[in-house]
């Protein structure tokens, strides 16, 4: 016979406790767990920006007439004479002088240079006197693409 004023809790009830408890700290873990993992992607998107930039401020300051000497061979970008020789560029993160940064070694960097389109956003610039530079980084994780331009066109004040 059950006593109406026995207390407790049954081993049923206990179970399914356990089981609701249990489920709820899945899901609060694994949404922890998927904010870590994201939590990396702004400091890689900050990582594939700054050597974006690196590399098209080095290129922007490159003499403007290509020559016609080969580009050399390589990562090393010290022996380049003008702008052109970063066409066609793709090579992982490394000095100027050719050594790889072993930090950087997740990344892949590719330039592309050409000359002005016709439908250009450089109002006024005739195509022979511009380039187009498009450096892109590569990562497991996506790719950052950053356009840029590099005139032999003067201004003129009106």
């Amino acid at each position: 016979m059950w006593n109406k004023a026995q207390r407790g809790v049954t081993l049923v009830e206990l179970i399914v406790a356990i089981v609701i408890l249990g489920v709820g700290l899945v899901g609060i873990l694994m949404a922890f767990s998927g904010a870590a993992v994201r939590s990396t992607d702004p400091m890689v998107r900050r990582q594939m920006a700054a050597i974006a930039e690196g590399m098209m401020e080095e290129i922007q300051r490159m003499p403007f007439a290509p020559d016609n000497t080969p580009r050399p061979a390589g990562c090393a970008r010290n022996a380049y004479s003008n702008i052109m020789h970063y066409d066609q560029y793709k090579q992982p993160i490394c000095n100027a002088a050719g050594a790889l940064l072993p930090g950087l070694s997740p990344y892949i960097i590719e330039v592309a240079v050409s000359q002005l389109a016709a439908n250009s956003p450089l109002i006024g610039v005739p195509t022979t006197d511009g380039y187009e530079i498009k450096v892109t980084v590569k990562h497991a994780s996506g790719s950052y693409v950053l356009l840029g331009w590099r005139t032999n066109f003067g201004v003129k004040q009106p």
